[in-house]
């Protein structure tokens, strides 16, 4: 199928779907430029098909060589986590819409201008939910959506989800995905990259690591399409991360925490993926590598792990900015990765691998509920990252405004100080440090 004509031709019983068909041709001649689909269209259960038409018709629009909402080989495509659907999709659904009942307009959606199309694509995004269809805006009645760009190699093969920003304020993660848009060619690639620069939109315009319902994303997978802003966002990420072949997930110690440069993934069950996971974290080429239990529910990974999709995420530094030491890590790591896979050509460098541990005992892998303080006030380190930490060293203090000590916090392990708190100010309950066990 291709331009606007069949489009039309199944949205001609219904008059109200008219002005859908109308810029759907338009958009298949290439003529669109910054539209504003307003009265036009429906809102409703129904709404959703008329809208899918146009949104497949403005890819083709966008792009000018291709006929359907879909990615080709060489090309880079924006893509919006939630209700995509392609020119034939749309066709099919729409035909099944002649007696629906439709309410009130569809509110006002932009499409993109001129300028910006060989760098953003598309940016409509729709989802219907019971009686309403909703723009992906982030209120808290409305569905969410996850920005991501598609890039397809000339060359059939896997496809790799790379995502940052699952925390707000991880930035170097954010940072290196987007200099990845960059450095990843088609012509050079096999398969297909979706990358992700900031998963979590709603916890990075928060300035924090959660969203503004407090929750923590790396808690609420699968999520819940109708729950609150992080619930949505990570069902739109379910989706995402169900639809790939190979997952990267890269974090940092955010605010209030720093960690060492590691890869790590779980220990999961099938050996085949569990190999792969080895593998690509050896790749990563960072200087830790932990693996650890397979039974913590509600993340990323977790996701990946009851798809059998082998994954890794990263962890680098953290306390605020943006270290560009960090992000060049990332990167190199990334495409060191996909090497690894066959995704690309890139002699692998010398490895940079010293500590490999894996740990399966329940809840290895958890930083958060290590060395929790036990009271509030002003953390001050007597350990630095990296540090061999003995059973009963002194990890830090906790002191009052006065600078009364309030509280000694010493080591129960002996290992490797992987994670220390950079935030001075703690309230009880926050996690200070984290330690890999090994031998010192």
């Amino acid at each position: 199928m291709q331009g606007g004509k069949e489009v039309g031709d199944a949205h001609a019983a219904h008059p109200a779907l008219a002005g859908a068909a109308e810029l759907h041709a338009d958009a298949a001649r290439g003529g669109i430029g910054s539209v504003d689909y307003d009265s036009r269209f429906p809102r409703g259960p129904a709404a959703l098909p008329a809208v899918a038409a146009v949104y497949a018709g403005f890819v083709v629009g966008d792009r000018g060589q291709r006929t359907r909402g879909q990615n080709g080989p060489g090309d880079t495509e924006t893509d919006h986590v939630g209700a995509r659907a392609d020119v034939r999709q749309a066709n099919a659904l729409a035909q099944r819409i002649d007696s629906a009942d439709l309410v009130d307009d569809f509110p006002v959606v932009r499409g993109t201008a001129p300028s910006a199309r060989a760098t953003t694509g598309p940016t409509l995004l729709l989802a219907c939910r019971e009686t309403a269809c909703y723009k992906a805006n982030m209120q808290e009645t409305e569905t969410h959506r996850i920005d991501t760009k598609v890039i397809a190699g000339e060359k059939d093969g896997p496809h790799l989800l790379i995502s940052g920003g699952v925390h707000g304020d991880e930035y170097e993660s954010m940072a290196a995905v987007r200099r990845l848009m960059k450095e990843i060619s088609p012509e050079s690639l096999t398969g297909r990259v979706t990358l992700a620069p900031v998963f979590n939109e709603p916890a990075f315009e928060n300035y924090a690591r959660t969203g503004p319902d407090e929750l923590d994303l790396a808690r609420v997978f699968t999520g819940n399409p109708e729950g609150s802003i992080s619930e949505r966002v990570a069902h739109a990420g379910t989706q995402l991360i169900e639809s790939v072949d190979y997952f990267i997930d890269l974090h940092t110690g955010g605010l209030a925490m720093k960690i060492l440069p590691m890869s790590g993934y779980i220990l999961h069950a099938d050996p085949s993926v569990l190999d792969t996971q080895r593998r690509m974290s050896r790749a990563f080429n960072l200087p830790v590598i932990w693996g650890t239990y397979p039974g913590l529910d509600g993340r990323s990974l977790s996701v990946a792990r009851d798809a059998n999709i082998p994954a890794i995420y990263g962890e680098w530094g953290g306390g605020g900015g943006c270290n560009p030491v960090g992000v060049e890590d990332y990167v190199t790591g990334c495409l060191n990765v996909m090497a690894e896979l066959e995704m690309l050509t890139k002699e692998l460098p010398e490895s940079r691998v010293e500590h490999v541990v894996e740990d399966n005992r329940p809840n290895a892998g958890y930083m958060q509920i290590n060395y929790n303080a036990q009271s509030s006030g002003f953390f001050e380190p007597a350990a630095k990252l990296g540090d061999m930490i003995r059973i009963g060293d002194v990890i830090g203090t906790i002191i009052s405004t006065l600078g009364e000590v309030v509280e000694s916090v010493p080591s129960t392990q002996t290992g490797l100080l992987l994670t220390l708190r950079a935030l001075p100010r703690v309230e009880k309950g926050d996690c200070l440090a984290v330690i890999i066990e090994m031998e010192v």
